[in-house]
C-alpha cells in the first residue's frame, strides 16, 4: 500500500497501524511521479480532489469518498469508479467548513475496504 498527499502524519499514523508493509509518499511526489503511481495501482482510494481526477484519468478505478461535495458535478469521471457517501441529509452542503464533519465521520473503514476488495477481485 503507498500513501500519497500532502499530510505525512496521517499517513504515517496509519502505517504504524498496519500489519503489512507499505510506503509514505506524502509530499514527496510531483504530478507526472504520482499519475505513474496511479497508472500502476490497482485502485486508488480518495476523497474529491485533484489526484481523484488524475487516477482516473489514468484509467485507474477510483473509490471516492465524499462528504459536503456534490459527486453528481466533481465526482470521478469515466467507468468503474465507485463513490461512497454517509448519505445524511445535508449532505451535500458544498460547505468549506461543518461544525460537525459526520458526512465523512459516518464513513467507515469496513465500508471502504468491502468496496476495495470488491474492486481488485473483478
Amino acid at each position: 500500500m503507498i500513501f500519497t498527499g500532502s499530510n505525512r502524519t496521517d499517513a504515517a499514523d496509519i502505517l504504524s497501524r498496519m500489519t503489512k508493509e507499505g510506503i509514505n509518499l506524502g509530499g514527496k511526489t510531483s504530478l507526472p511521479i504520482l499519475a505513474e503511481i496511479y497508472k500502476s495501482a490497482r485502485a486508488v482510494i480518495t476523497t474529491d480532489s485533484g489526484p481523484m481526477h488524475l487516477a482516473a484519468a489514468v484509467g485507474t478505478p477510483v473509490i471516492a469518498l465524499f462528504g459536503p461535495t456534490d459527486p453528481a458535478r466533481t465526482g470521478p469521471y469515466g467507468k468503474g469508479h465507485t463513490v461512497i457517501r454517509a448519505g445524511l441529509p445535508c449532505s451535500p452542503c458544498l460547505l468549506k467548513k461543518c461544525p460537525t464533519k459526520k458526512c465523512m465521520e459516518e464513513i467507515t473503514p469496513v465500508q471502504v475496504y468491502a468496496v476495495l476488495e470488491n474492486q481488485i477481485r473483478h
